[in-house]
């Protein structure tokens, strides 16, 4: 029974404690400290719950009571269990979006085309609220630039010696959609496949 269990608890600390001397109450005073341990005890452990740690390619983006506090760096770091949250975003990571469709040429002939986009995250907090998905985002953007380019280039550039262009135009035509939309993330090649 629990009710004995801190009873049996507080006797024992009063003899520890108190010298094992009454002081008015026996069953009052072993009572409060049982519950004085028991939230020492509460208390160490939420403490406890809040140390975190971030690795050295994260940073660790903080909401408090769901508002935007801070952005953490790599280390042992600490937050308050259930007043904030903390969601580590890795910043260092080149990803990688695949792209591919058909698309038709200044010349109105069909090309498939298939590329990819590496990216990395530069902006945590934008990363990661600025829109609800930033890789469909910048997967729907990468088709607006891609097919904006073949549709203003000839079948011949596209296939052999205007290759560069294209990808060159592609990656600038993409650059200039995504900085409105602040997706917190730059481009760091864009690859013909």
């Amino acid at each position: 029974d629990l009710d004995e269990l801190f009873k049996d608890l507080g006797k024992r600390f009063n003899g520890m404690f108190g010298g094992g001397k009454p002081s008015g109450s026996g069953k009052k005073s072993s009572g409060s400290i049982g519950i004085i341990l028991v939230l020492v005890a509460a208390f160490l452990i939420w403490v406890i719950s809040g140390i975190y740690t971030l690795k050295e390619a994260e940073r660790g983006v903080v909401l408090t009571f769901g508002e935007y506090s801070s952005l953490e760096e790599p280390g042992i770091q600490f937050k308050w269990t259930f007043i904030q949250e903390v969601y580590p975003v890795n910043i260092q990571t080149v990803r990688t979006l695949p792209s591919s469709g058909f698309m038709l040429t200044k010349d109105e002939n069909v090309v498939r085309v298939e590329m990819e986009v590496q990216y990395k995250v530069v902006n945590p907090r934008n990363y990661l609220f600025s829109t609800p998905n930033p890789e469909n985002s910048l997967r729907q953007a990468t088709d607006s630039a891609l097919r904006m380019v073949v549709g203003h280039s000839k079948m011949d550039d596209i296939l052999t010696s205007g290759r560069e262009v294209v990808r060159q135009d592609t990656w600038r035509e993409l650059d200039g959609i995504i900085k409105s939309y602040n997706l917190g993330l730059i481009i760091v090649d864009v690859n013909f496949k």
